[in-house]
């Protein structure tokens, strides 16, 4: 009898031990989806932003820093006659940049979106600074993790081996030769971008340096045809965003871009 009692009770204490690890998965799961698709609450300066991602699935996008969140490219503020330094500010964020990076999170998904920037070594705790003590920008909902920086603009540890190894499907970049290496990255056999972007039926945004005017970047020599329709050229963020939107289908935040012509002139090959 001793025997059947000890047995009963041995199962019990399973069952319950069973119960308590499934009781903690629900909660850990819980916490994952409030963490990626519930609000999220964080404060950053005097922004608090609740990521309302739906977890609908809409491609994966890298963004660049220097000349596209931040109007400077890793350069110091006498050469552009101030003596602010633009790591120590937030007054060196690209107009509505942050605004435009939360409409992103929400459309894409924290999951979804990385920062990817060419950064020299000797760069990195300025943009670092500059992103976490002065912008918070993970209270954006942006993961730490999602953050990357290449050594080189393209070829062996350039932005197009990463973009292939992270998926990309649209991108966001003020310099053509990074543009080039997440479309055509063959270097070193390194890889591209480009299979992701075209099967997500994606975009490669080109954005003018600074994002402050209205004037487009400057286009390639001439674009390979196969690029042709996931290529285009945005002066700032209303712009950008605005392309962005009209890619996924949803609804405008700002004005419509205007239309004007923001493809380049097609290679003969």
């Amino acid at each position: 009898m001793q025997k059947v009692t000890f047995v009963f009770s041995l199962a019990a204490l399973i069952c319950g031990i069973s119960a308590i690890r499934q009781t903690q998965e629900s909660i850990d799961t819980a916490a994952e989806n409030e963490r990626f698709i519930g609000l999220r609450n964080q404060s950053a300066g005097t922004i608090t932003q609740a990521s309302e991602w739906d977890g609908v699935f809409r491609g994966k996008i890298g963004l660049d820093i220097g000349g596209v969140l931040n109007q400077h490219r890793n350069d110091f503020a006498r050469q552009h006659g101030t003596s602010l330094k633009w790591w120590e500010t937030s007054l060196s964020e690209a107009p509505n940049a942050m605004k435009s990076l939360r409409r992103i999170l929400e459309l894409f998904g924290p999951p979804n979106v990385y920062i990817v920037s060419y950064l020299p070594e000797h760069y990195r705790d300025m943009s670092d600074e500059w992103l976490y003590d002065v912008m918070n920008i993970t209270a954006t909902g942006l993961l730490k993790e999602n953050i990357y920086y290449t050594d080189y603009k393209s070829g062996l540890d350039g932005k197009g081996q990463l973009a292939a190894r992270l998926h990309l499907t649209h991108f966001v970049d003020d310099i053509w030769e990074c543009i080039d290496s997440v479309l055509n990255d063959i270097d070193y056999t390194v890889g591209n971008a480009f299979e992701d972007i075209k099967a997500q039926n994606g975009v490669v945004i080109h954005f003018t340096l600074s994002g402050l005017g209205n004037g487009l970047a400057e286009c390639p020599r001439c674009l390979l045809k196969r690029f042709g329709p996931y290529y285009t050229r945005a002066a700032n963020w209303k712009e950008a965003l605005s392309l962005l939107e009209a890619n996924l289908q949803v609804e405008q935040t700002f004005e419509p871009a205007e239309e004007r012509e923001r493809g380049c002139d097609l290679c003969k090959y």
